[in-house]
């Protein structure tokens, strides 16, 4: 930057300076500002906005500037900031603040096999309170059911009509019994050997008893994971 712009600027913010100090005080808005003296400057009548004293526009945004001798223009030295040093973390510290970052947050791995254990013990007390209740209402049941049927047997009765449009129908059902469970299998075995095969009734016997003892031996098997509830009959101390 010139010396001779620099110089033209400081006569010129000078200029406006005395030209503040001697004007009368700030008008308000909407009023006429007198600028006489002033040549070759056409400003308009009105402005919205009162005019404010402020620092000169350079001196704004050059403040190293010294204009209070327009003549002499001197620079300031740019003062140096001074910052505040980084700290200094130690190495040792450093590292543990790593491996603190570092850790996972601290896990239950049986946290829900203890919920599911919890739950499981009260479905189990649950289900075996039911199951009382239902092995009293099946008692109950079975003994009203050969009450009716023997009734309705006796009196020759078909239908009985109860109220909201139910009834029960006596019928007679006929149903296969297993043949294969463990007290009808040896029988059938006799009875086959007997009947079919002409044998006497004691080597008939003896050849179906052989035949169950084989196929029990000769079973098959699986194998599954399962559950035994136990209960203590002191409480565990810890």
């Amino acid at each position: 930057m010139s010396e001779d712009f620099l110089g033209n600027i400081a006569m010129l913010t000078h200029s406006l300076q005395q030209l503040n100090t001697s004007r009368d005080p700030i008008p308000t808005s909407k009023s006429r500002i007198d600028l006489s003296g002033t040549e070759n400057i056409n400003f308009c009548s009105n402005f919205d906005l009162p005019i404010q004293k402020s620092q000169p526009l350079v001196a704004k945004y050059m403040p190293n500037l010294n204009f209070d001798k327009p003549s002499n223009i001197t620079y300031d030295k740019i003062p140096v900031v001074q910052m505040n040093p980084t700290p200094v973390i130690s190495t040792e510290r450093r590292k543990e603040t790593d491996r603190l970052l570092s850790l996972d947050p601290v896990v239950d791995i049986h946290g829900k096999f203890k919920v599911d254990i919890k739950e499981l013990l009260r479905i189990e007390d649950l289900i075996k309170e039911y199951n009382q209740l239902i092995k009293q209402l099946r008692a109950k049941k079975t003994k009203l059911k050969n009450n009716t049927i023997n009734h309705m047997v006796k009196h020759d009765l078909e239908v009985a009509t109860m109220p909201k449009n139910d009834k029960f129908t006596l019928v007679k059902v006929k149903s296969k019994l297993n043949p294969t469970t463990k007290a009808r299998l040896p029988i059938n075995l006799t009875n086959y050997f007997i009947q079919e095969e002409n044998f006497g009734k004691d080597k008939a016997h003896e050849l179906s008893k052989k035949i169950v003892s084989w196929i029990n031996k000769n079973a098959e098997t699986k194998e599954v994971h399962s559950l035994r509830r136990y209960k203590y009959k002191n409480k565990i101390k810890n």
